[in-house]
């Protein structure tokens, strides 16, 4: 998987750089998996429609609303560990900071970690993750949503 060549083509203020609406339990209970030669090619953030856009090798150019990755977050704290359960769920009002992306940082070779605006960063999204929790109309057609 080459993600040396990913990329940001929004625009983000320096001082940024230094600092969901449905649920998708479900999709994270399954296996997920990309082919090798399957990854993200770049990356926009459209911070005035609060969406992440992430184009892939294939041609297909996924869609993430703020909000969705927000209530998506895989870490501890949000998602529960251990039986514990973690403190964000379907009925989790977030304030606008909690929803605003400042960045992504690349992990290693097979994910990201966003930057919200209220200092969170600690969820690691997998590119698998990423491709299965699309939101554009194809993507939610073929999940049956």
């Amino acid at each position: 998987m080459n993600t040396d060549a990913l990329r940001h083509e929004g625009n983000m203020c320096p001082a940024m750089l230094a600092a969901r609406t449905s649920s998708l339990c479900e999709q994270a209970m399954r296996p997920l998996s990309l082919p090798n030669d399957l990854a993200p090619t770049s990356y926009l953030m459209d911070e005035e429609n609060r969406q992440l856009f992430i184009s892939w090798s294939d041609g297909h150019e996924s869609v993430h609303p703020y909000e969705a990755l927000r209530r998506d977050c895989p870490c501890a704290w949000c998602a529960g560990e251990g039986g514990q359960k973690g403190s964000v769920d379907e009925q989790t009002v977030f304030t606008p900071e909690q929803t605003t992306l400042y960045e992504l940082q690349l992990v290693g070779r097979y994910g990201v970690t966003p930057v919200w605006g209220d200092g969170h960063h600690t969820g690691i999204y997998t590119f698998e993750r990423l491709r299965a929790t699309c939101a554009c109309a194809e993507c939610r057609a073929a999940r049956g949503k």
